[in-house]
């Protein structure tokens, strides 16, 4: 039996050196993949900056995201950075699409930001409906059904306007006790 052994050794020896080399040189090819540059994810970032506004200057940071950090071990494959350059991509059209519906909202922002300027709003929303009521089934539907409907319309639109107050950041001036 020692002597099987030890025939099998040089065997052992000789195939422990070639799974060695072999994880050595996959290893090399890893980290030259993973330390190599995407063109596309590069010009990626220079579309997506150039999208997302020149106020934004985001195209050194966005680059430094794809670079890595090689010190500390993280660093992205070409794969994973093509990846995260569609992900700034899709940031930039949102960021500009958020500033191009900006203005839409300084009317209901100005409404939100006075009680009585939501209250008429909300006043103006539920007598909207009534009247719509009346034209459409008639005086005698308002009165027998139709109140639910606007009970619940009255409803709607109050939690619907106190949300929207409360998800563009808009607090009423509380008024200040008078001594």
């Amino acid at each position: 039996m020692a002597e099987r052994i030890n025939g099998l050794l040089p065997f052992v020896i000789v195939l422990l050196g070639l799974v060695t080399t072999l994880s050595l040189a996959v290893g090399r090819l890893v980290s030259r993949e993973r330390g190599r540059k995407s063109r596309l994810a590069a010009q990626s970032v220079g579309l997506a900056a150039r999208l997302a506004g020149p106020q934004r200057n985001l195209r050194g940071a966005w680059l430094d995201v794809l670079a890595g950090d090689p010190e500390g071990g993280y660093v992205l494959t070409p794969r994973q950075q093509r990846q995260h350059a569609r992900g700034f991509l899709y940031a930039a059209v949102r960021l500009r699409l958020h500033d191009l519906t900006r203005p839409l909202w300084y009317p209901l922002d100005w409404i939100l930001s006075s009680g009585s300027r939501t209250n008429s709003l909300h006043a103006m929303a539920v007598g909207a409906h009534i009247i719509y009521i009346q034209w459409h089934d008639g005086l005698h539907t308002l009165l027998t059904e139709g109140w639910s409907w606007v009970g619940g319309c009255a409803l709607a639109v109050g939690f619907g306007l106190r949300w929207l107050r409360k998800a563009r950041g808009i607090e009423l001036a509380t008024p200040e006790a008078k001594e």
